[in-house]
This record gives structure tokens, C-alpha cells and sequence, in this order.
């Protein structure tokens, strides 16, 4: 649904104040409005919660029993990574570049030691997020540091953890996703922390 304005967005969904568009699980709708000037982002970050869920749902019919097993690093963190873009000589779009609104935010916390390191993130259920999601100071921290896991994985080293992302992918969709599975496909989590924040603090738009 494409609402012409935020205001009528706001009235007819009842979403957070702050929202620039959702994905209803429960009719697999997905929900927008005009008068952005990420209508694009907020497109694929939506559209890419809807494929997921729609993958997954082949595998689990019930949206609690979905929710309750999805990590919040990985949901928001894929959905964060295909917001952003560049144009292409022929006007294409080019997904998953180094993201402008997400990469100061964690950058910085880190730099006061605010961050969640990996082995903390990888423990954070969607649901457990949710639960917390009426604050946007967190809601936007969260998804900085998401957008950063899955960025870093993608990208790290011309691609080094992108097999074993893949193989962590498809567990999630699975129902299997979760610390322990992360534990077995990523190995040493400490030491991928070190990567990790190293090369996040390394990034420049």
C-alpha cells in the first residue's frame, strides 16, 4: 500500500512516529507513503523483510513460532543491508553500499564503547528487540549495528565470510537460526568481534 502522505500513513496504520514504512507479517502487506525522500530504501528494506518471510513461511506457518526463532541481527541487518544504493551508468541500481545514515552511528558507538559487541548481538531475538522498539534511540542504534554485522560479512576481506553467511542464511530460514548455530557456522566468536569492529571503524562513505 502506497500512501500518498505520511500524515495519512500515520492515521491509517497506527505506526510508531517515527516509522518510514513497514512489513505487516500478519497479511504480508507491505506499507509506505510518497512524501519521502527514501522511497527506494525504505522499498528494499521492506521488500527484503517480505521475501524472507515469505521464504520462511513455506517452512512454518504460525508468525509467533517465526518471530520467536528470528535473530535481530540477522532480520533487520539484511533488511538494513539492500537499503542502500548507487546508480549504475544506465541508471540500474547497484545494492549494499557502504550506508551513510548507519555507519557514523556505529562508528561512534563504538568509539564510546556503547556497541553490542558480536557475541552479545547474536543472542538478540527479534522478539526480544521488538519489546524494546518504542524507544528510537535504540530502534536506530540497533539498526546500525545490524546493517554493520551483515555489511561486514558481505564485504570483509573481498568476501570471506559471505560462504558461511549464506550457510547461516539458510538456517534462519529453516527455524534454526540463534547463538549456537552462529557459534558452529562462525566459529570463534571473540575473534570475529576483533574483525568485525576493526573494519567497521576502518569504513569511510
Amino acid at each position: 500500500y502506497i500512501f500518498e502522505n505520511r500524515e495519512r500513513y500515520m492515521k491509517c496504520t497506527n505506526a510508531p512516529y517515527f516509522a518510514g514504512g513497514h512489513f505487516d507479517t500478519t497479511n504480508g502487506r507491505i506499507f509506505i507513503y510518497k512524501d519521502t525522500p527514501k522511497l527506494y530504501e525504505t522499498l528494499f528494506h521492506e521488500g527484503i523483510h517480505q521475501l524472507v518471510h515469505n521464504v520462511t513461511q513455506m517452512k512454518e506457518k504460525n508468525d509467533k513460532a517465526r518471530r520467536n526463532i528470528n535473530m535481530f541481527w540477522f532480520t533487520e541487518g539484511i533488511a538494513c543491508f539492500f537499503e542502500f544504493f548507487k546508480r549504475d551508468t544506465v541508471g540500474g541500481f547497484v545494492l549494499g553500499e557502504v550506508s551513510k545514515d548507519y555507519v557514523g552511528s556505529v562508528q561512534a558507538l563504538m568509539k564510546s564503547n556503547k556497541h553490542t559487541p558480536l557475541q552479545k548481538m547474536m543472542k538478540i531475538t527479534y522478539m526480544e528487540f521488538a519489546r524494546n522498539s518504542g524507544n528510537p534511540q535504540y530502534v536506530s542504534a540497533m539498526y546500525a549495528q545490524s546493517w554493520s554485522v551483515v555489511y561486514f560479512f558481505y564485504t570483509y576481506q573481498n568476501g570471506k565470510y559471505v560462504e558461511k553467511f549464506n550457510d547461516y542464511f539458510k538456517r534462519e530460514v529453516d527455524m534454526k537460526g540463534g547463538y549456537d548455530p552462529a557459534k558452529e557456522i562462525f566459529g570463534d566468536l571473540e575473534q570475529l568481534n576483533k574483525e568485525y569492529e576493526e573494519y567497521v571503524k576502518s569504513l569511510r562513505v
